[in-house]
């Protein structure tokens, strides 16, 4: 069931943030939804101390984002 009130995009965020997870070896204990709902809250540096939430209404915004929670798996986040 989806949440009308979530954020465009808020359901591939999660997909995208349980899939690192799950390739980390570690899922166990891990809830993606929960850590995306206050993750995407928080000002980010990489994004110039915005939040990823004012982001995640457009396109553009929502693969910046993607991309961010991308380079944090691989350590490349900054």
């Amino acid at each position: 069931m989806s949440n009308p009130t979530a954020p465009p995009g808020m359901a591939s965020l999660i997909s995208q943030v349980q899939t690192m997870i799950e390739e980390s070896g570690r899922p166990e204990g891990f809830n993606a939804a929960e850590w995306v709902a206050r993750w995407i809250d928080r000002p980010l540096p990489a994004l110039g101390g915005q939040k990823p939430a004012k982001l995640m209404c457009t396109a553009k915004g929502r693969a910046l984002v993607s991309n961010i929670v991308s380079r944090m798996q691989t350590g490349a986040y900054s």
